[in-house]
């Protein structure tokens, strides 16, 4: 067995939102709809500023600290938003990130073991699953309502890894297996679960520890890069943007595809 082999990812644990599509726009939306009638304006900034990375329970509970809200009613609240989320993603379709689909097709085929962790809701992650192709390979979804903590807290990635293991039969290494996220919430999460990290965008700031790949998009991330991180022994830091991965243009920015917010307004997971 060549060594590259024997350095094979135990799993490849990819974020949904930012990673695989970029819905953040729509659940900005969604939120804004439902919080207006309560006299919030959510714009854009405030929301990528304070709230982009919390769970749906996480963004009503930051009002709720706030007096906008009352906490009781926050359950109806995350419903709400919900619906209408599952109406703008119907209306959107939006499309997968440039290199999530070729990453994703190229892990599977080399037999690597697929897990989606999200501090989405199960259903808004499904809205986009079912309907790609490539979603089938995912063979574990941990989404928000799995864990009582979200990112940076590393639940989600422990209990995505026992789950995965259950479905292999075997218990999985976390050392040997790589998180693709997009935020350093995501990142310290993954990283206290004891997985390696491969950060996409602009997240998190100064220098990164070697188990830290930062990658502009996922267009150039291979299955080799992949056991290379694994693989890798260093201990030293990565200065912010070092990386050997070739810069690549994305076809479209986030903020071409997220329009306003309208203030009026089969597989089984284990």
């Amino acid at each position: 067995m060549s060594s590259a082999r024997k350095a094979a990812p135990e799993a490849v644990v990819f974020d949904f939102d930012g990673v695989l599509f970029d819905t953040e726009p729509l659940h900005w939306r969604a939120f804004a709809r439902v919080l207006a009638p309560r006299g919030v304006r959510l714009t854009w900034e405030e929301y990528t500023r304070e709230l982009i990375g919390y769970d749906d329970r996480g963004v009503f509970q930051y009002f709720a600290e706030r007096g906008i809200v009352r906490p009781r009613e926050i359950p109806d609240l995350v419903a709400e938003k919900g619906r209408v989320f599952a109406r703008l993603a119907a209306e959107a379709r939006p499309r997968p990130l440039p290199g999530a689909e070729t990453l994703v097709q190229e892990c599977a085929a080399a037999g690597l073991p697929l897990a989606v962790c999200s501090g989405a809701a199960r259903q808004d992650i499904r809205l986009f699953l079912d309907r790609w192709e490539p979603g089938r390979h995912f063979q574990v979804v941990v989404a928000a309502e799995d864990v009582p903590a979200g990112k940076p807290d590393p639940a989600g990635y422990r209990l995505t890894l026992r789950r995965l293991g259950r479905v292999l039969g075997r218990v999985l290494d976390a050392a040997r297996a790589v998180a693709v996220e997009d935020t350093a919430a995501g990142m310290e999460a993954a990283r206290r679960a004891g997985l390696k990290v491969v950060l996409v965008g602009e997240a998190g700031e100064g220098e990164l520890p070697a188990e830290v790949l930062p990658v502009p998009t996922l267009e150039r991330v291979t299955v080799s890069r992949l056991e290379a991180l694994v693989g890798g022994s260093g201990r030293r830091l990565r200065k912010r943007g070092e990386s050997d991965i070739v810069p690549e243009r994305r076809a479209q920015t986030a903020d071409e595809e997220r329009g306003e917010p309208d203030h009026g307004g089969g597989r089984a997971d284990a």
